[in-house]
C-alpha cells in the first residue's frame, strides 16, 4: 500500500468508528444519512467539496451525490460518478437498484453507487447485462474489508482506473471460465487444431470434451517441477483419495506451493495469508475435521459448530460488527444481499455469502474469539494456488 493509500485508509478508519459512534436508536432521514455518513466517507476517500455535489429531486425529494475524479478526457467526457443515497434504515432491493442505474444511464456516468450509508453496492453500467449483474462491489461499512473496497473509489484510485481494472478481471474470469468449460467454444477448438498440428499421430483421436477437462484440470494435477522422481514415488505411493498435507508454520509462510501442496493454517495465520487464487480442503475444529471445497463451506461449518454451542446470540452481543454478517429470523432477513442458513438453526439464523476469501478468513478469526474458541487450534487445510 503507498503512502497515499495508507493515509485515506487511516481517515476512513477513524471516519467509520465516528459514524459507528452516532445514536442510530432513531431513524436518519436521507438528508441526515447524507450529512453525517455518505458526505464524510466520500471526504474521507480523497475528495474535497469542490468535487462533488449534492443534488435533491424537487419532486420525489430524493439525493444524489455527484463525484468528479478527473478532468474530462480526450473525447470530452466527464469523469464522474454517482452515488444514490437512500435513508439509514432503507432495505436497497431491485427498486433502488434500477433507480440508480437509470440516473446513471441518463447523466451518461459508467460507475454508480447506492447506499443507505451502511450497505454500499456499485455498479459498472458499462456491462451489458441485466442490473443485477452490472454489480461489482457489495459491502457494508462494519464489514472487515470495507476500507479496502471503499479505497477503490478513492480519488487516486478512481484516476488510476483501478474499478475498471476490478470489472476487467471479473469478465475476463468468467469469459474463460465458459470458454474453458465448453467444449464447442473457439479456445478448446483453437488449442485442439495446435495439438493435432504439432503432434498429428498422438492426439488424432483427442475429442473437445476431453481436451476441456484437461485444461480445467491443470491447476489440480500437474505436479512439481525438480525432484520429479521423489515426488512422483510419493504420489504413487499414496493411496486414492488420501491427500498429501503440508505444515506450514509462521517461519516458512514465504515458501511457494504447487497447486497440489495443501496448507494448513490457523485461523490467526489466515488473517494475514494471500487467499486470491486459493481453495480450501478442511476445516479442523476440537479435533474434527470437517471438509470443506470452498470458502463460504468454511464459514458455515464453523457458525454452525457455534450455533451448536449455544453461543450466536452471545457472540452478537459481544462483537458487533458480526451484526453485519449474522441475522436472525426475528430481525428480519432483508439487508443480507445473498442468505445462507446457518446449519442446525432451523432458519433462524442466516449469514452473508457474498464474501471475497479474504473477508470470509476475517471473520473465521472474529467469529472464533467471539465464542471463545482458540483460533490457533482451528485449522484449515487449503490449496494456495489453485486455479479453478
Amino acid at each position: 500500500m503507498n503512502e497515499s493509500d495508507s493515509l485515506i485508509s487511516q481517515h476512513l478508519k477513524t471516519c467509520i468508528a465516528e459514524i459507528g459512534n452516532y445514536n442510530h436508536d432513531k431513524d436518519w432521514s436521507e438528508a441526515e444519512t447524507v450529512n453525517k455518513a455518505i458526505v464524510p466517507i466520500v471526504k474521507s476517500i480523497g475528495y474535497h467539496p469542490d468535487d462533488y455535489s449534492i443534488e435533491v429531486q424537487t419532486v420525489t425529494g430524493r439525493q444524489d451525490i455527484v463525484v468528479s475524479y478527473g478532468a474530462p478526457d480526450a473525447a470530452q467526457s466527464e469523469k464522474k460518478f454517482v452515488i444514490e443515497a437512500k435513508k439509514w434504515n432503507h432495505q436497497i432491493g431491485p427498486k433502488e437498484i434500477a433507480q440508480t442505474l437509470t440516473y446513471a444511464n441518463n447523466e451518461g456516468h459508467r460507475y454508480a453507487a447506492v447506499t443507505n450509508g451502511k450497505k454500499w453496492i456499485i455498479f459498472d453500467n458499462h456491462i451489458k447485462k441485466s442490473a443485477p449483474e452490472k454489480e461489482i462491489l457489495s459491502f457494508e461499512i462494519d464489514s472487515p474489508d470495507a476500507i479496502d473496497w471503499l479505497l477503490c473509489l478513492s480519488k487516486p484510485q478512481m484516476e488510476a482506473d483501478r474499478l475498471h481494472k476490478i470489472c476487467q478481471e471479473k469478465r475476463a474470469k468468467e469469459v474463460l471460465k465458459a470458454q474453458l468449460e465448453n467444449p464447442k467454444s473457439s479456445m478448446i477448438k483453437s488449442v485442439l487444431k495446435a495439438l493435432k498440428h504439432d503432434a498429428k499421430d498422438e492426439f488424432k483421436d483427442i475429442t473437445p470434451s476431453q481436451l476441456s477437462e484437461w485444461i480445467l484440470a491443470l491447476g489440480k494435477t500437474e505436479p512439481n517441477s525438480g525432484s520429479e522422481g521423489s515426488e512422483k514415488s510419493k504420489q504413487e505411493s499414496t493411496p486414492v483419495g488420501i491427500v498429501q498435507t503440508t505444515q506450514v508454520t509462521k517461519s516458512n509462510t514465504s515458501t511457494h506451493f504447487n497447486s497440489n501442496s495443501i496448507v494448513e493454517s490457523s485461523l490467526v495465520d489466515l488473517t494475514d495469508a494471500k487467499t486470491a487464487h486459493s481453495k480450501p480442503a478442511s476445516i479442523r475444529i476440537a479435533s474434527t475435521n470437517h471438509s470443506a471445497g470452498k470458502w463460504i463451506v468454511v464459514l458455515q461449518t464453523l457458525l454452525g459448530h457455534v450455533y451448536k454451542l449455544g453461543k450466536i446470540p452471545s457472540i452478537l452481543e459481544k462483537d458487533p460488527k458480526l451484526s453485519t454478517l449474522i441475522k436472525s429470523k426475528s430481525n428480519g432477513y432483508q439487508s443480507i444481499h445473498k442468505p445462507r442458513e446457518i446449519p442446525g438453526s432451523s432458519g433462524n439464523y442466516v449469514f452473508e455469502a457474498n464474501l471475497n476469501s479474504k473477508s470470509i478468513c476475517r471473520y473465521l478469526h472474529l467469529i472464533s474469539k467471539s465464542a471463545d474458541l482458540d483460533p490457533d487450534h482451528i485449522i484449515v487445510g487449503w490449496y494456495p494456488n489453485y486455479y479453478d
